[in-house]
């Protein structure tokens, strides 16, 4: 069977962990409207006929100032290295962009098939999506070009198909039914966290984290006691994330506990703490 890793690399806000979401079937990355909303590398896993994909979330690659070789060099050890392929997502309803094309061919001089998927048909229609496909398909690197559409579901399937011939032979690593490599709990925190950047929006950085001190069942009982520390990094941010009178922290628990009980199977009891993170 065919099986190996795919990283899903591109710059912020191009909607790759909605698409991994949707190949997976399942929810395994967080997703927000805010830009760098993935902080690490979330896995999914997708069993075809045939083949199992391993996906790798990456944050973002942007850079605000002039690239640099050893800038880019990095880049592409954090987002490519040990990947079978590369999955670069592109936001079709924006035009043509230097950022991608530099990042695209950095990535293609490590001899990497790069699949190319142009997302959000659903915004932008085919009209504006045949001019990038031209200018694509004349750059190097490149093995194949698809329209998707992740939050419709437009060609997911058939990217998935794309991808699993292009990876190496060998035995599946998970269980047909797996299709995550994170904790319960991980993801659990990662719930907490998109539910906050959701909410808070601009007003509080992305420095803020969150980490799950209890996560136990009670004996005899279907229930999860659930305890998780939200550190900011300055006081008036943990005001914000607190709200008058505790009214924004109860939100966010309103808004985490329903899909962390549909993760755990369980009712959930959840207590969310705020603090500040030390100098």
């Amino acid at each position: 069977m065919k099986t190996g890793t795919v990283a899903v690399i591109g710059r912020p806000n191009t909607g790759k962990s909605s698409l991994i979401n949707a190949m997976v079937g399942e929810k395994v990355s967080i997703v927000s409207p805010r830009p760098q909303t993935t902080k690490g590398t979330a896995a999914g896993i997708v069993n075809i006929d045939g083949a199992q994909i391993v996906l790798t979330d990456t944050p973002g690659i942007f850079k605000p100032r002039k690239d640099t070789d050893e800038f880019m060099k990095k880049a592409v050890r954090n987002a490519a290295g040990g990947a079978d392929v590369l999955l670069y997502v592109i936001d079709g309803s924006h035009t043509i962009d230097e950022r991608d094309e530099n990042n695209i061919a950095v990535y293609a001089r490590r001899g990497i098939p790069i699949v190319l998927a142009i997302n959000k048909t659903d915004i932008c229609g085919y009209e504006q999506i045949y001019p990038l496909i031209a200018h694509y398909s004349t750059k190097k690197g490149i093995t194949e070009i698809i329209p998707i559409s992740a939050l419709k579901g437009t060609n997911v399937e058939k990217l998935s198909g794309i991808l699993a011939k292009l990876l190496p032979e060998g035995e599946a690593a998970y269980g047909g039914d797996e299709y995550t490599l994170s904790t319960e709990k991980e993801m659990a925190q990662e719930i907490i966290r998109e539910k906050m950047l959701f909410l808070l929006n601009e007003e509080v950085p992305h420095g803020v984290t969150v980490e799950i001190t209890e996560y136990k069942k009670r004996k005899g009982k279907t229930l999860f006691d659930i305890s998780a520390d939200i550190t900011c990094e300055k006081d008036n941010h943990k005001a914000i994330i607190i709200g008058k009178g505790g009214s924004m922290l109860k939100k966010i628990g309103e808004r985490a506990r329903p899909e962390i009980e549909t993760l755990s199977g369980a009712k959930v009891f959840l207590q969310l703490f705020v603090k500040v993170r030390k100098a």
